[in-house]
């Protein structure tokens, strides 16, 4: 156990349901399939440090020198990497009042998808957004906080944190012009 293990994990071999219907059994012997040290034996544990399919052999011998063997095939299969998070936004020096698209499409999941995407738009903590590109319009001048977080099918998560500086835009004291504060 576990029957489908990761790379690195552990898995327990139990060879107690061995038995010798005239004796006893005298020695446990393990072959891991993948070229490492042997075990010994009736409970062992080992770490497969790669993907792939392995044949795990085990063989006992009795108090009369008898053997017999065993053989189970066990895939390994790799772990379950974490999504990475990414995100771009436009216009890249936007003025106060002006409209920021937020695009999460950079973020990926190398062994999966991504199946969420959560934006704090006001460094709050909270979620503001849920959509893959949002918008936002901040009505002050300086340096504002955004993090996206993002889940894959697999229920890991990442995040990431961008500083989206607004200028003021406009002569003081002149009027609006479009989105540019005046």
């Amino acid at each position: 156990t576990p029957s489908n293990p990761g790379i690195s994990e552990w898995v327990r071999f139990d060879a107690t349901g061995s038995m010798d219907a005239d004796g006893s059994i005298t020695s446990y012997s393990w072959n891991y399939g993948d070229g490492s040290a042997t075990g010994s034996g009736s409970v062992v544990y080992h770490q497969f440090s790669a993907p792939g399919t392995y044949n795990v052999v085990l063989t006992v011998i009795d108090n009369d020198g008898a053997s017999d063997t065993e053989s189970h095939v066990l895939q390994i299969s790799p772990t379950n990497q974490p999504p990475v998070a990414a995100f771009n936004y436009s216009p890249l020096s936007p003025g106060v009042g002006e409209n920021i698209i937020l695009n999460g499409s950079p973020s990926y999941d190398s062994d999966g998808t991504i199946v969420s995407y959560a934006w704090d738009l006001d460094n709050n903590g909270t979620t503001d957004a849920t959509n893959q590109s949002v918008y936002v319009t901040y009505y002050d001048i300086g340096p504002h906080l955004v993090r996206l977080t993002v889940v894959d099918n697999n229920g890991l998560s990442a995040s990431t944190t961008q500083v989206i500086n607004v200028a003021g835009g406009g002569i003081p004291g002149e009027p609006a012009m479009g989105n540019t504060a005046g």
